[in-house]
């Protein structure tokens, strides 16, 4: 039995935004983004030392947390495979212990993400979801 259950953001005109952003990703990253959300699935704790797969966030964007995972990449224009890093950004929500919302999809390179300014928007998500706006549905 899972432990926890994901949760897509439906935006307030009824766009599952993270069900967009996934299907808009390389089967490779799909593949590992699953994997990942079963591993947490299964993690009491998400916020033990052990817990490569996910990060709270802290200063600015606290109350919010990433889901972390990586691919390697082979490019035909480079001599050696390089990694994709992907922080899909979410939150617990008050009323239902279990469930973690994701907000947002991202990707890091370096110290830039993609889209810009990530965080930020899921910031200002979490704040509409708050107030009433927009909906979930499960993570599938």
């Amino acid at each position: 039995m899972a432990l926890w259950v994901f949760l897509d953001y439906i935006s307030e005109a009824g766009r599952n935004l993270i069900l967009e952003w996934y299907q808009a990703q390389c089967p490779a990253a799909q593949a590992q983004f699953d994997a990942t959300l079963m591993i947490l699935q299964a993690t009491p704790n998400w916020e033990a030392a052990d817990v490569e797969e996910f990060k709270v966030l802290t200063g600015k964007h606290k109350g919010l947390g990433e889901i972390r995972f990586h691919i390697n990449v082979s490019d035909h224009g480079s001599r050696r495979p390089y990694r994709r890093r992907f922080r899909p950004v979410g939150i617990w929500p008050p009323i239902v212990e279990g469930e973690f919302i994701i907000l947002v999809g991202c990707e890091k390179r370096r110290a830039t993400y993609t889209p810009h300014a990530a965080f930020d928007i899921a910031l200002m998500r979490k704040v509409e979801f708050e107030k009433g706006k927009g909906s979930t549905s499960e993570h599938i």
